[in-house]
C-alpha cells in the first residue's frame, strides 16, 4: 500500500468513521446500517469497510450525516450507505443501504463537497451544480418548497 499522510475523519453523532488512503475504518452505533458493514449490530472495535473499487481508485473523502454516510472515490464515484427512509442517499428509493451502494446520479460529476444532515444530503460539483435529496420539511433542500425528494 502506498504511504500517504491524507486522513479524513467524519463523525455521525455518537458514531465515528475514519478514512485513510483506500480504507474506511468504522466503529460505534450501527442501528441504521450507518457503518456500511451489511448488518446493524453495534461495533465496539475498529473494522475496515470494504469497497469494490476499480483498480487504481481509492477513497478520497467521506461525508457523514446522522445515520447515513457517503464516500467519494478518486474515480468521481459517490457511494452511500445507512438509513435512507427519506431518500437521503439519492438512490431513487427509500430502502436503507446496509452496505455501500453507488449513487449513479452523481457518477462522473466531480463532486467536490457534500453535506449530510439527519435525513437530507446536498452535493456540490466542480461545475457549480448543487444536488439535494431527502427530507425537506423545513425547506433544507433549497428547492423553494417543502416536498421531500428521494433523488
Amino acid at each position: 500500500m502506498e504511504e500517504t499522510n491524507e486522513e479524513k475523519i467524519g463523525n455521525q453523532g455518537a458514531d465515528t468513521s475514519m478514512a485513510t488512503y483506500n480504507n474506511i475504518l468504522v466503529f460505534g452505533k450501527n442501528s441504521n446500517f450507518q457503518l456500511g458493514l451489511g448488518h446493524s449490530d453495534p461495533v465496539g472495535s475498529i473494522q475496515q469497510l470494504a469497497f469494490d473499487l476499480p483498480s487504481g481508485q481509492r477513497i478520497t473523502k467521506i461525508f457523514c450525516g446522522y445515520d447515513h454516510a457517503f464516500a467519494l472515490s478518486s474515480g468521481d464515484e459517490i457511494w452511500g450507505f445507512g438509513k435512507n427512509g427519506k431518500g437521503q442517499l439519492g438512490l431513487g428509493t427509500s430502502e436503507d443501504a446496509p452496505a455501500p451502494r453507488r449513487v449513479r446520479l452523481l457518477c462522473g460529476q466531480r463532486v467536490c463537497a457534500m453535506a449530510a444532515g439527519a435525513d437530507h444530503s446536498v452535493a456540490l460539483t466542480a461545475a457549480g451544480d448543487v444536488y439535494s435529496c431527502g427530507g425537506n420539511a423545513a425547506g433544507q433542500l433549497g428547492l423553494g418548497h417543502t416536498t421531500p425528494r428521494g433523488q
